[in-house]
């Protein structure tokens, strides 16, 4: 949520901040005392990514990428509805998660190598998708998951043709390396949908989960 104010409060070592009030769909909180900030303007919106010193390089490119769908999303779909959209290096069991302002990103992926960049600018453009659908159009995420992942999905792979190109590959190979195997974005796509059904994951929804 943006700063409205922000006072040192003396011999305490502690700086009292006063937030602007925001509707928010969920309340998220991530800190660490290694935090560094990477910022830029996507039109009115702040865009804010904080990273760990180390992960500087996707620090930039996740900032990069989310001043650059931002404007897109908001044409397709209407204005982004806060004042500042966060990104947030954090660590938990899967790649990406979103929430109100804010989505989180696992550190492996601000750990990836410089050459494989085209799986997490993906990532960040789904995560951002969900700043609508899920956030200003709610959906019950347990029994009616299709409703936001669905349409995050199609549309930030619809994006992904936009900003990348069709079909992309996901390792940026140096020049003269192109020869090498690499992994298509409608293959990794797919796959989901293919690997499941050969797992024999394909059961309905909403069903007992204990």
């Amino acid at each position: 949520m943006p700063i409205r104010a922000q006072t040192v409060l003396e011999g305490e070592n502690r700086i009292q901040y006063e937030l602007e009030p925001a509707v928010l769909r969920d309340f998220s909180l991530t800190c660490s005392a290694r935090y560094q900030l990477t910022e830029c303007m996507a039109g009115k919106v702040k865009v804010r990514c904080l990273h760990l010193p180390e992960h500087a390089h996707y620090g930039k490119i996740f900032t990069e990428t989310a001043c650059q769908a931002i404007p897109i999303y908001e044409r397709w779909f209407g204005p982004y509805p806060y004042a500042q959209f966060t990104i947030a290096e954090a660590c938990f069991g899967w790649n990406g998660n979103e929430c109100s302002a804010m989505v989180l990103i696992d550190e492996r992926q601000f750990n990836m190598p410089h050459i494989a960049r085209g799986y997490p600018v993906y990532l960040l453009q789904h995560e951002l998708c969900h700043q609508w659908f899920y956030n200003i159009i709610g959906t019950n995420g347990y029994a009616e998951t299709f409703m936001d992942e669905g349409l995050a999905v199609h549309f930030s792979h619809k994006l992904a043709d936009l900003t990348i190109g069709k079909n992309n590959a996901i390792i940026e190979y140096p020049t003269g390396l192109g020869w090498l195997p690499n992994i298509h974005r409608e293959d990794l796509r797919f796959s989901g949908m293919i690997a499941s059904r050969a797992r024999g994951e394909l059961h309905p929804t909403v069903q007992p989960i204990e």
